[in-house]
């Protein structure tokens, strides 16, 4: 939202979802780049976050 990231269609997320993100106020190929950083960001807190709280020991007994 920070970066006016925008689809052209409803269409799938993730890294499939890069191909609609055309419409924004900074053209085509910024907003394809922003939406993928964003991801990326989203993908790697979650990664950490994940690290931080979950123990072996709660991986083991599941």
């Amino acid at each position: 939202m920070a970066m006016q990231v925008a689809a052209t269609t409803w269409g799938p997320s993730g890294v499939l979802g890069a191909f609609v993100m055309t419409a924004g106020p900074c053209g085509a190929l910024k907003s394809v780049a922003f939406y993928l950083c964003g991801l990326l960001i989203s993908v790697l807190a979650a990664y950490i976050i994940i690290g931080f709280t979950l123990s072996d020991e709660s991986v083991q007994n599941a």
